[in-house]
């Protein structure tokens, strides 16, 4: 489809395109982003987020390209100092030579004559460098453009080598400002998080690190979980593909699909379950990320920051009510607006009733820049006044605007619970989008009297405090991000049963829209039941697991049949099973595929998935790992059924371990390649399976791609568009007109076969 954004005039057809339209009508229609928007700069040079001598560096930073950053995935540290020693010795100096060496456009060129061609814009090439901040010099920066990338040929093997790491979850690319909030988090190996805001998966992916990471430095297997929700079910399907690719830790999490100001209650075993970690991302105006989209220069508004406010307190309350005592919450927007940070932060601490406090995070993270948060700050209405109290507002705008946007009239209460403990990310601070933070500790359960007796006249209606001045009379604006008609406070602590009751009668436009397109919502999710016990005898019989194997922890989808089986660890089977029995729960996703069964080669027999390999290793009898040598792994997968007889083979203790297996009668084995394997001193593992004499292997065309390339095949160039072959450059063959020459005027030799 093609999108058109200049608006349509008298020389344009129908569908909006251009009549006798070309691409110099194109380039006069288009424009540059302007990099200037009137509102904002006056909201934030007066508001008070950002220091007046910090002011021309701020914008400065906001008018800059953002750049590229990942970090390389801790889960194996072999493999991640492997990598990590890969940057630093080959490509750093390689990308140091490629930048002295290319010839670039000089910085002040002379102007062109005219007729000429328009001058090539100047790119530099940096290589890339660790960030300071980021634990074990794993975070990495790079100010090479897309551009540069794929036009210097001496980019492009670094190219495809980012785009090979990033494709098996060794790299993982994400905003650097993004990365901080899960560092907050303080996992443990048992803790159970939750995400309410997980799509599109960056900051799940990292909390699933971080608990990997936590079980290691403690020397203790992972006991906890992960359980990532969004709102949206297409959002869900791409937190399923990036999640999907960290297979390791996928017994370990599971993914809804809920309003996160809904989420319902789980009870395990008659207990009302918390979890002890919760990110809180919530969905914000997104004024931090300026320099990845400019074109919020041009649709920045105050509305935008005063649409999100009640949906983000809402998401806050909700986490406060599923956190257990001792918990941490971590409250994250990517916006700037107080009206979306301080205000929401200070609001639900007061509805709180001394729950929680925020936590001083003071030198938590070595050499990371933040400002404090602010006490007091203004609202700008949508003709661009600022406004410091509720009651100053102009009786027109009192309709669209919340009492709880505003700051206490008493500053000093602001400071008592310790506002400046938020931290607030400039970008010019280090190169970096913007961004706001918040930590929460839970310290009890109950209300502290003493803090409802201090702060009684601050506390909402319901909660011991002053009635709601805002006045509930008259229409207000209806805002896409969110429903301002609705004039009720958020749910309290000690009405979520029948907030939770009240959301589930209501009927959500989402429902309507997804029902309009001809399916319903609850076709889309599917229950985690254990498998029967014909697929447990079944399996038994397939693959010889021995009995101590944890069957217990197996399930397969309600509605999708027994043909896949996946695995969990303890604490997830726990909740699966309490969420079937409430049949209040919209499932995604849960645990890794451990055993499929799959086309002709398996007779309908089930065998080892490769993506589980790594849970199920442990468990596989000995005799059934089958130690194959990297020529013969490489000579199988050359094949294109990947498929061979076996007594071909030349490892001669490959074929004795395959012959043992077929007199067995053959079935599901594992393949382990210890030699040539890089980056991975363990080896590498390969589904497969015997059959008589021949030998099959399963692996996605996806894992295929990066398992040769653990194995150091090179990887094929690909064709460039529009190239020429060899023989088409070389032309015809010259015609031979001597008569003495030999052959001449006899027929063509035809092509072999």
């Amino acid at each position: 489809l093609s999108v058109y954004f200049f608006s349509a005039s008298s020389d344009m057809g129908r569908g909006g395109k251009v009549k006798g339209g070309n691409a110099s009508t194109w380039d006069q229609r288009w424009t540059k982003p302007d990099h200037t928007n009137v509102l904002f700069e006056k909201y934030y040079r007066t508001c008070g987020a950002v220091p007046e001598a910090e002011w021309d560096a701020f914008m400065e930073a906001l008018r800059a390209p953002l750049p590229t950053t990942f970090r390389i995935n801790r889960m194996d540290l072999t493999l991640a100092n492997f990598l990590k020693n890969e940057l630093q010795t080959t490509w750093i100096p390689q990308l140091q030579s490629a930048a002295d060496s290319e010839t670039t456009t000089a910085a002040s060129p002379p102007p062109p004559a005219e007729g000429a061609a328009k001058p090539e814009e100047t790119i530099v090439i940096a290589p890339p460098r660790p960030m300071v901040w980021y634990p074990a010099g794993m975070g990495w920066q790079m100010d090479i453009s897309r551009r540069a990338l794929k036009k210097y040929p001496s980019l492009k093997q670094f190219h495809r080598f980012v785009m090979r790491e990033t494709a098996e979850a060794n790299f993982l690319r994400q905003e650097a400002v993004s990365m901080v909030p899960p560092m907050f988090m303080d996992l443990r190996p048992d803790s159970r998080v939750l995400d309410i805001c997980a799509a599109p998966g960056s900051k799940t992916m990292q909390l699933m690190e971080g608990l990997r990471v936590a079980a290691q430095g403690a020397g203790r297997p992972v006991t906890g979980c992960v359980v990532a929700n969004d709102m949206e079910f297409r959002r869900c399907e791409v937190l399923v593909s990036q999640t999907q690719r960290l297979t390791r830790m996928l017994p370990h999490l599971i993914l809804i699909n809920h309003d996160g100001r809904l989420i319902p209650n789980l009870h395990i075993a008659d207990q009302r379950m918390q979890f002890d970690r919760i990110l809180c991302d919530a969905s914000c105006s997104g004024d931090g990320t300026l320099r990845k989209s400019p074109d919020l220069w041009r649709k920045w508004e105050p509305r935008l920051a005063h649409s999100q406010h009640k949906m983000q307190m809402k998401l806050l309350d909700k986490a406060m009510m599923l956190c257990k005592v001792g918990g941490r919450i971590v409250y994250s927007t990517c916006a700037m607006n107080p009206v979306e940070d301080e205000a929401v932060v200070l609001h639900c601490l007061l509805r709180a009733r001394g729950r929680y406090e925020l936590v001083d995070t003071t030198g938590a993270i070595p050499h990371l820049q933040w400002h404090p948060g602010m006490y007091t700050w203004p609202v700008m209405t949508k003709e661009g006044e600022l406004v410091t109290r509720y009651e100053d507002l102009p009786h027109t705008e009192q309709r669209f605007l919340w009492p709880t946007m505003f700051p206490l009239s008493d500053e000093q209460v602001a400071k008592d619970l310790h506002l400046e403990r938020g931290m607030r990310f400039l970008p010019h601070s280090q190169n970096t989008g913007g961004f706001f933070v918040a930590v929460f500790r839970k310290l009890r359960d109950d209300p502290d009297p003493a803090f409802v007796e201090q702060y009684r006249s601050h506390l909402p209606q319901g909660q011991g405090g002053a009635p709601d001045p805002r006045p509930h009379e008259g229409p207000a604006a209806a805002v896409p991000a969110v429903d301002v008609r609705e004039t009720s406070p958020p749910p309290l602590p000690e009405d979520e049963e029948a907030a939770e009751a009240a959301g589930a009668t209501k009927a959500k436009p989402w429902d309507k829209e997804v029902k309009s397109r001809g399916r319903d919502r609850s076709s889309l999710c599917d229950y985690f039941v254990p498998p029967s016990e014909e697929v447990l005898a079944e399996l038994k019989a397939d693959c010889r697991l021995p009995d101590a194997f944890p069957y217990s922890q197996l399930f397969c989808r309600e509605k999708g049949g027994q043909k896949k089986v996946y695995y969990v660890t303890e604490s997830v089977r726990d909740m699966l099973l309490s969420m079937h029995q409430a049949q209040k729960w919209k499932l995604v996703a849960a645990g890794v595929r451990m055993f499929e069964k799959s086309g002709p080669k398996c007779d309908e027999h089930y065998r080892f998935a490769h993506e589980g390999l790594w849970s199920l290793h442990p468990w596989v009898e000995p005799l059934r790992v089958v130690p194959i040598t990297h020529k013969d792994l490489v000579d199988l997968l050359a094949i294109p059924s990947r498929s061979i007889r076996w007594d071909c083979l030349d490892g001669d203790e490959t074929k004795a371990a395959l012959g043992a297996v077929k007199t067995q009668g053959g079935g599901p084995i594992v393949l382990h390649c210890k030699d040539g394997v890089v980056g991975q001193p363990m080896g590498l593992l390969l589904a497969g399976r015997v059959h008589q004499y021949m030998l099959f292997t399963f692996c996605h065309k996806e894992d295929l791609v990066l398992v040769k390339h653990r194995l150091g095949i090179p990887e094929e160039e690909p064709p460039v568009p529009g190239a020429r072959t060899a023989d088409e450059e070389a032309g015809p063959p010259e015609e031979t007109t001597g008569a003495g020459e030999a052959g001449a005027g006899a027929p063509p030799t035809p092509p072999p076969l």
